[in-house]
Protein backbone atom coordinates (compact mmCIF):
# COMPACT_ATOMS: atom_id res chain seq x y z
CA UNK A 1 0.00 0.00 0.00
CA UNK A 2 1.17 3.51 -0.92
CA UNK A 3 1.90 5.92 2.23
CA UNK A 4 0.45 9.40 1.28
CA UNK A 5 3.31 11.79 1.84
CA UNK A 6 2.36 15.05 2.76
CA UNK A 7 2.91 18.28 0.55
CA UNK A 8 5.68 19.84 2.23
CA UNK A 9 5.58 22.88 -0.36
CA UNK A 10 2.49 24.70 0.78
CA UNK A 11 2.12 28.33 1.86
CA UNK A 12 1.32 27.93 5.28
CA UNK A 13 0.87 31.97 6.86
CA UNK A 14 -1.45 33.96 6.15
CA UNK A 15 1.13 36.70 4.22
CA UNK A 16 2.30 33.12 1.94
CA UNK A 17 -1.47 32.49 1.43
CA UNK A 18 -2.03 36.27 0.26
CA UNK A 19 1.12 36.66 -1.95
CA UNK A 20 0.73 33.83 -3.77
CA UNK A 21 -2.87 34.30 -4.76
CA UNK A 22 -2.15 37.78 -5.50
CA UNK A 23 0.77 36.25 -8.22
CA UNK A 24 -1.74 33.53 -9.60
CA UNK A 25 -4.15 36.10 -9.72
CA UNK A 26 -1.86 38.19 -11.99
CA UNK A 27 -0.45 35.84 -14.43
CA UNK A 28 -4.38 34.75 -14.82
CA UNK A 29 -4.43 38.70 -16.08
CA UNK A 30 -1.61 38.79 -18.12
CA UNK A 31 -2.77 35.25 -19.79
CA UNK A 32 -5.99 36.30 -20.92
CA UNK A 33 -4.50 40.11 -21.72
CA UNK A 34 -2.18 38.44 -24.08
CA UNK A 35 -4.66 36.27 -25.76
CA UNK A 36 -6.91 39.26 -26.22
CA UNK A 37 -3.41 40.84 -28.16
CA UNK A 38 -3.25 37.60 -29.98
CA UNK A 39 -7.05 38.37 -30.59
CA UNK A 40 -6.14 41.18 -33.58
CA UNK A 41 -4.42 38.81 -36.05
CA UNK A 42 -0.76 40.10 -36.19
CA UNK A 43 2.66 38.81 -37.14
CA UNK A 44 3.18 38.48 -33.72
CA UNK A 45 -0.18 36.46 -32.97
CA UNK A 46 1.61 33.46 -32.31
CA UNK A 47 4.19 34.56 -29.72
CA UNK A 48 1.61 36.11 -27.85
CA UNK A 49 -0.44 33.18 -27.68
CA UNK A 50 2.30 31.20 -26.60
CA UNK A 51 3.14 34.33 -23.74
CA UNK A 52 -0.60 33.64 -22.84
CA UNK A 53 0.13 29.72 -22.61
CA UNK A 54 2.69 30.16 -20.56
CA UNK A 55 1.37 32.93 -18.17
CA UNK A 56 -1.59 29.92 -17.70
CA UNK A 57 0.69 27.31 -16.68
CA UNK A 58 2.58 30.04 -14.26
CA UNK A 59 -0.86 30.19 -12.33
CA UNK A 60 -1.13 26.02 -12.68
CA UNK A 61 1.84 25.59 -11.45
CA UNK A 62 1.65 28.19 -8.65
CA UNK A 63 -1.61 27.18 -7.66
CA UNK A 64 -0.19 23.62 -6.73
CA UNK A 65 1.32 25.35 -3.52
CA UNK A 66 -1.87 26.66 -2.73
CA UNK A 67 -3.67 24.99 0.39
CA UNK A 68 -6.68 24.27 -1.90
CA UNK A 69 -5.73 24.10 -5.27
CA UNK A 70 -9.22 23.49 -6.68
CA UNK A 71 -10.09 26.89 -4.87
CA UNK A 72 -7.81 29.07 -6.84
CA UNK A 73 -8.71 31.63 -9.13
CA UNK A 74 -9.43 30.89 -13.09
CA UNK A 75 -10.98 34.36 -14.02
CA UNK A 76 -8.22 36.91 -12.95
CA UNK A 77 -8.82 40.15 -10.72
CA UNK A 78 -11.77 42.48 -11.50
CA UNK A 79 -9.57 45.10 -12.48
CA UNK A 80 -8.32 43.10 -15.24
CA UNK A 81 -11.57 42.24 -16.68
CA UNK A 82 -12.74 45.61 -16.63
CA UNK A 83 -9.68 47.24 -18.03
CA UNK A 84 -9.93 44.70 -20.42
CA UNK A 85 -13.80 44.95 -21.25
CA UNK A 86 -12.87 48.64 -21.52
CA UNK A 87 -9.98 48.08 -23.72
CA UNK A 88 -12.77 46.17 -26.08
CA UNK A 89 -15.20 48.96 -25.80
CA UNK A 90 -13.29 51.39 -26.55
CA UNK A 91 -11.75 49.08 -29.86
CA UNK A 92 -16.20 48.85 -30.89
CA UNK A 93 -17.11 52.39 -30.43
CA UNK A 94 -13.92 53.73 -32.55
CA UNK A 95 -14.55 51.14 -34.51
CA UNK A 96 -10.56 50.34 -34.76
CA UNK A 97 -7.92 47.99 -32.60
CA UNK A 98 -4.57 48.56 -32.85
CA UNK A 99 -1.78 46.73 -31.56
CA UNK A 100 0.19 48.93 -30.46
CA UNK A 101 -2.62 49.36 -28.00
CA UNK A 102 -2.91 45.78 -27.05
CA UNK A 103 0.80 45.57 -26.35
CA UNK A 104 0.92 48.81 -24.35
CA UNK A 105 -2.14 46.70 -22.59
CA UNK A 106 -0.32 43.57 -22.24
CA UNK A 107 3.03 45.69 -20.29
CA UNK A 108 0.50 47.03 -17.71
CA UNK A 109 0.00 43.48 -17.15
CA UNK A 110 3.19 42.30 -16.93
CA UNK A 111 4.00 45.26 -14.59
CA UNK A 112 2.06 44.72 -12.43
CA UNK A 113 2.86 41.01 -12.61
CA UNK A 114 6.49 42.19 -11.93
CA UNK A 115 5.49 43.78 -8.30
CA UNK A 116 3.35 40.92 -7.69
CA UNK A 117 6.34 38.66 -8.01
CA UNK A 118 8.74 40.99 -6.22
CA UNK A 119 6.34 41.47 -3.00
CA UNK A 120 6.00 37.84 -3.36
CA UNK A 121 9.80 37.03 -3.30
CA UNK A 122 10.59 39.81 -0.40
CA UNK A 123 8.74 37.30 2.43
CA UNK A 124 10.24 34.00 3.32
CA UNK A 125 9.02 30.69 1.28
CA UNK A 126 9.64 26.97 2.41
CA UNK A 127 10.79 24.14 0.21
CA UNK A 128 10.57 24.79 -3.72
CA UNK A 129 8.21 27.87 -3.66
CA UNK A 130 10.54 30.51 -3.52
CA UNK A 131 12.45 28.90 -6.28
CA UNK A 132 9.58 28.38 -8.67
CA UNK A 133 8.79 32.08 -7.89
CA UNK A 134 12.36 33.32 -8.87
CA UNK A 135 12.34 31.36 -12.12
CA UNK A 136 8.69 32.42 -13.21
CA UNK A 137 10.07 36.48 -12.24
CA UNK A 138 13.19 35.69 -14.33
CA UNK A 139 10.80 34.87 -16.93
CA UNK A 140 8.41 37.84 -16.31
CA UNK A 141 11.53 40.50 -16.49
CA UNK A 142 12.56 38.68 -20.30
CA UNK A 143 8.98 38.86 -21.49
CA UNK A 144 8.21 42.42 -20.42
CA UNK A 145 11.64 43.31 -22.31
CA UNK A 146 10.02 41.09 -25.27
CA UNK A 147 6.75 42.89 -25.82
CA UNK A 148 8.73 46.21 -25.39
CA UNK A 149 10.76 45.26 -28.48
CA UNK A 150 7.61 44.20 -30.46
CA UNK A 151 5.70 47.75 -29.37
CA UNK A 152 9.25 49.53 -30.94
CA UNK A 153 8.74 48.04 -34.05
CA UNK A 154 5.62 48.97 -34.67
Amino acid sequence: MLQEIPPTDIAETYAQRWKLGDVITLCRDSSLTFRAAAALGSSHRAELMALSRRRSAFAHRLSGFARDPDDANETGSIGGRTRRWLEGARARLLGQTHLGDSLAACLRAESAAMRGYSRALAIDWSGDIAEVLEEHFDDVVATETRIRDMRGHL
